[in-house]
């Protein structure tokens, strides 16, 4: 008979999950306290491991465990005073969002914006160098908008 995970188990580091001998099953997940991240079993996965997002399992060949938690959370406020937006119109604004880097596992989770009106979309929201997050705003209100703040959230996993 196998043995199986019944819980989330802790590993002190990643070296000690790296040889751990406990052949991982679908759904299954653990922690890694020295990163304090916790990691999913992927059985497909053949990603390229980094020891901090991606970890192989040495006594498996196939599969890896990802992260599954944010390890950090970036944010950023625009410094717009005022974006008048025709109907129809869109605008792309960037936002300083510091430790928010173009490589890695970086996300950018939410885009909110303060707006004269409501009835506007946020049609693109990323990363488009360190510290940069590019936010795209059209507006569809029927009538003029103006902005006045967006609000960016990035998270690192």
């Amino acid at each position: 008979m196998a043995i199986t995970r019944h819980e989330l188990q802790a590993y002190a580091d990643v070296a000690t999950l790296k040889a751990e001998t406990l052949v991982p099953q679908a759904n299954d997940q653990v922690m890694v306290e020295s990163l304090k991240r916790t990691y999913n079993w992927i059985e497909a996965s053949t990603l390229t491991e980094d020891s901090k997002y991606i970890i192989k399992q040495t006594s498996v060949a196939t599969g890896r465990w990802e992260v599954s938690t944010a390890s950090s959370l970036y944010t950023g406020t625009s410094g717009v005073v005022a974006i008048v937006l025709e109907n129809g119109q869109q605008a792309t604004e960037t936002i300083t969002v510091t430790g928010a880097l173009a490589t890695g596992t970086f996300n950018v989770v939410s885009a909110s914006v303060t707006a004269s009106g409501t009835e506007f979309l946020i049609t693109s929201k990323q990363i488009i160098a360190n510290d940069t997050v590019e936010v795209t705003i059209y507006n569809n209100s029927g009538a003029q908008l103006t902005v006045t703040k967006i609000d960016v959230t990035v998270l690192e996993f």
